[in-house]
């Protein structure tokens, strides 16, 4: 026997270093011929166009479940989902002719013959979804998933929606009518019954018609004018609507549930609905299931947009006929890590197809079941809505009465996915750090592997001191030909440095700072602080003051500290001294360290003396003005 390893590259491919306008269909898809188990493993395929070598891409096993095929009660049910649902991603090393050499071995095993087709996984570093974002509906060779990586954000300004492009809906019958038919599964002439939906098992040949279910696929309506049934995914399908007077549940048959496959890490297209019966041409097929969508990204701005791979709904009204089953939910698998802003996810099942016949009660649709969604955390917030509903019955003349057809079951919401990988690398995650800085980077070993860095370190971790901005790469190996790569971002931010001057204006501050960093903080040494670049800061009380500038590159800082003294003036003051009856006036100016005065005597006359005497020479009251100028060169007046 021998054991399947892989390796997991989701930011490996090509890579769009700007924000990167997104829509319509970005994958390229194409089907796999041969698998060739060397080392590492190989692959052969249908094309090679829009596939390069580097590229990261998904490979996925479509169908090729076992199914009981006795025309009984028992057609369609699964007996063994086999290697059906398998998937990994891989990267392609290099491509000759057809072929692509993978750069590692794969996990799991794939059989061709069960519909394995390989998906290129484009990575963006900023992504912009523009318009509706899609994939190529399922053909039955290739299509039906959209998967993509975004490095940092992927921001929503429309929906992704995948809506019907999983396995196909079921036919209306040929038109035709020989009375009741009891029968599960048979061919499609002469025309006793719908098709059923297509499912993860292949159709087994000359029995794709009848109102058994086709593996998650629908049952068919029966001769006469029976329903359809939804298509399953997680939850089923409901079963499609009776003749008045047909014998009791001679309708289509639901869908099988995937349950038991999502607990083997298995993704599948949400199942078709199976295809109404006719014979007055009035009938109606089943729709199609939704898709599988598969998204990496480190944020998603929601911006209360849709992320939807429902089951679509069958839109076409059924006459004097049996009506179409709604196709089921796909597959919705997010490992995000940040989700901002409102985000709607669904995997909705599909509408049952109405019946629109008032004198007699002939066969709605039943619903599509409700499909998965996957989210690689283990909660999510209130912003995030997501709905999981089954498809409602069609409506019709059978509705509320036993005759009626069913909606589909729900489906369900798992946290904790991750995609499927045996060895795994981590570098750690990117980080910024101060210049001279010594960092440990790496995780813990695991037992068995080899480890190896491309700046020649051959351990789980180490610890470095880079000088400059650097990345590192680690290859982790089990050596037999298996193993996984990892990068980590180390941003180097450099101290800046802190210098400033200052000019002092009486008890005013004006400090010129003279450093280049991102931030400041200046502490005034009087208890206050500011954040400004250049501040004016006004002292109360003089002292002795430690400015202190505090410059910030990020988390990496430095400062600049210098003693200021700082000396406020007090209010001028002045005295004036004469004898009684005396017209001469001596003048003293009491102002605190005077250095210049300038006197008023309020009689026209003045004087620049400190201490003037001033000589009236008339009688009255006048009004003296000391202008005083102090050392420090600030000026009052009193």
């Amino acid at each position: 026997m021998k054991f399947i390893f892989t390796i997991l590259l989701f930011l490996a491919g090509y890579i769009l270093f700007a924000q990167t306008n997104i829509s319509g269909i970005i994958n390229s898809y194409a089907r796999v011929n041969a698998i060739y188990l060397t080392c590492p493993d190989s692959i052969l395929v249908s094309n090679t166009v829009g596939f390069s070598a580097g590229d990261s891409i998904l490979i996925v096993q479509m169908q090729g479940a076992v199914i009981d095929s006795t025309n009984s009660s028992s057609f369609g049910k699964i007996l063994d989902f086999d290697k059906t649902g398998n998937y990994e991603f891989i990267k392609i090393g290099s491509i000759n002719g057809n072929t692509f050499h993978f750069t590692s071995s794969l996990i799991n095993l794939y059989n061709v013959f069960g519909n394995v087709q390989v998906v290129n996984c484009p990575t963006f570093v900023k992504a912009n979804v523009t318009g509706t974002l899609t994939a190529q509906s399922w053909d039955g060779n290739t299509g039906g998933i959209l998967t993509f990586v975004v490095t940092d954000s992927l921001f929503l300004n429309a929906d992704i929606d995948l809506t019907g492009t999983g396995f196909r809906g079921g036919d209306v019958s040929v038109n035709y009518s020989s009375g009741w038919n009891f029968e599960y599964s048979f061919s499609n002439l002469p025309g006793s019954g719908g098709e059923k939906g297509e499912g993860i098992a292949e159709y087994v040949s000359n029995n794709e018609f009848g109102r058994a279910p086709h593996s998650n696929g629908g049952g068919g309506g029966m001769d006469i004018n029976t329903g359809g049934a939804g298509g399953s995914n997680y939850g089923r399908g409901g079963h499609g609507g009776n003749n008045l007077f047909a014998p009791d549940t001679l309708w289509g048959l639901q869908g099988m549930s995937l349950d038991s496959g999502y607990n083997q890490n298995k993704i599948f297209l949400g199942g078709g609905g199976g295809g109404g019966h006719q014979n007055d041409s009035g009938g109606t097929s089943g729709s199609n299931g939704g898709g599988i969508l598969l998204i990496r990204a480190n944020n998603i701005v929601g911006n209360n947009y849709f992320i939807k791979s429902n089951g679509a709904n069958v839109t076409s009204i059924a006459g004097m006929d049996g009506a179409g089953g709604g196709g089921s939910g796909g597959c919705v698998l997010m490992g995000v890590k940040n989700i901002l802003g409102n985000l709607n996810i669904a995997a909705v099942g599909g509408n049952g197809g109405d019946q629109d016949y008032p004198l007699q009660c002939f066969g709605n649709g039943g619903g599509g079941g409700g499909g998965a969604i996957f989210f690689s955390g283990i909660s999510i917030l209130g912003n995030v809505r997501t709905d999981i509903s089954g498809g409602t019955k069609g409506v019709g003349s059978c509705n509320n009465t036993s005759n009626d057809a069913t909606d589909g079951d729900s489906g369900i919401v798992i946290f904790g996915w991750r995609a499927p990988k045996l060895v795994e690398a981590d570098a750690g995650g990117d980080v910024s750090i101060c210049y001279g800085n010594l960092i440990q980077i790496g995780t813990a070993s695991q037992s068995g592997l080899q480890y190896q860095w491309n700046n020649g370190v051959n351990s789980a971790t180490q610890t470095i001191n880079p000088l400059a901005n650097t990345s590192l790469i680690i290859t982790v190996s089990d050596g037999l030909c298996h193993y996984a790569y990892d990068t980590i971002n180390i941003n180097v931010i450099p101290y800046p440095i802190s210098s400033f001057t200052y000019t002092r204006n009486c008890s005013n501050l004006n400090l010129i700072n003279n450093s280049i960093a991102g931030s400041y903080t200046w502490n005034f040494g009087d208890g206050t602080s500011s954040t400004a670049t250049n501040p004016i800061h006004t002292y109360l009380n003089s002292g002795n003051y430690t400015v202190d500038l505090i410059s910030r590159n990020g988390s990496c800082s430095t400062n600049a500290s210098q003693n200021i003294t700082v000396e406020l003036d007090q209010q001028p003051a002045m005295s004036y001294s004469n004898g009684r009856c005396d017209s001469t006036f001596n003048f003293i100016n009491q102002s605190i360290h005077p250095s210049s005065s300038r006197w008023q005597f309020g009689d026209g006359e003045n004087s620049n003396s400190l201490n003037p005497v001033h000589v009236y020479n008339s009688i009255g009251n006048v009004q003296v003005q000391l202008i005083s100028t102090s050392q420090s060169g600030c000026i009052d007046t009193i």
